[in-house]
């Protein structure tokens, strides 16, 4: 979904899987698509749909409580805060990946391999 975490991700992968094929990666596009109107339909159906079990009564359904509430709200601020300013995430990881690119290519070239 735009403007959460996961949709930053997703589209970064697009966009480098884009350079080394472009059929798969419209393919790769569609299926995440796919996926997500999937996962929408659902949530819609176990979330908002009938409730249909006669055995189970609404006196074993409890509200959160305040702490699952705090965790559960924790999560969702850092969720939308990756998909709304992901450049905070991606400045940190800049630095470690470069790190770890060079440790790879000197590893490779130590054992006569070429990147």
């Amino acid at each position: 979904m735009p403007g959460l975490g996961n949709f930053v991700g997703e589209f970064l992968v697009l966009l480098g899987a884009f350079k080394a094929s472009i059929g798969l990666t419209v393919a790769a596009a569609f299926g995440l698509i796919f996926a997500s109107v999937y996962s929408l339909w659902v949530i819609q159906k176990v979330f908002h749909g009938a409730y249909r079990n006669s055995d189970f009564d609404d006196t074993h359904l409890h509200d959160l409580s305040r702490r699952e509430m705090f965790y559960f709200s924790a999560m969702m601020i850092g969720l939308i805060w990756m998909g709304m300013y992901p450049q905070s995430f991606l400045d940190m990881s800049a630095a470690t990946l470069t790190n770890l690119l060079n440790e790879t290519g000197q590893l490779l070239f130590a054992q006569g391999s070429e990147l």
